[in-house]
């Protein structure tokens, strides 16, 4: 596989080498799985300059969105899996929802409504995608306030933006 970009990674830093002021860490790809992020953060804690290290936190991320210094695996592998997958919308996901603690595949394909590049764009592909916009006669369309509707759906609550990445609040 020729990846054109870089992968999600972490960078994972072994706590007890960065309390006697030493770094000790490793760049690992978080698209892998979970079984790969468990296995190479552990061999980054077996090769450490400290006996019995066995606490490590997350120093850095490239290409996924931070998640905090403690994340649990499964989180790191389902957000790396889900930005090596989709991309720049899953960080958006991510970054929106990671505190509701609600974070899958599932919950992203639920809430995920697209890129547009403003909300009178996604308004109007609300209503084309509905069917609304053709029970609107052709010679009154044009008259319709796409901005104004657009404006309405952000106000009301059920959608959000974020990167120009657009989203149920609710599913």
């Amino acid at each position: 596989m020729i990846r054109l970009t870089p992968p999600p990674r972490v960078y994972a830093a072994c706590l007890a080498s960065y309390n006697s002021g030493k770094l000790h860490g490793e760049w690992i790809d978080a698209d892998m799985g979970e079984a790969y992020l468990s296995s190479e953060i552990g061999k980054m804690l077996d090769a450490s300059p400290e006996p019995n290290a066995e606490e490590w936190a997350i120093h850095d991320y490239e290409n996924m969105p931070n998640l905090g210094e403690y994340p649990n695996i499964e989180t790191l592998a389902l957000v790396g899996e889900g930005v090596e997958e989709h991309g720049d919308a899953f960080i958006a996901y991510a970054e929106l929802f990671e505190s509701r603690g609600e974070l899958s595949l599932d919950d992203f394909y639920n809430r995920y409504c697209g890129e547009f590049d403003d909300w009178a764009d996604f308004a109007e592909n609300d209503l084309e995608a509905t069917g609304t916009l053709n029970e609107i006669p052709e010679l009154l369309r044009m008259y319709f306030d796409f901005e104004a509707y657009g404006r309405d759906m952000r106000v009301n609550g059920y959608y959000t933006e974020h990167n120009g990445f657009f989203f149920r609040t609710e599913v």
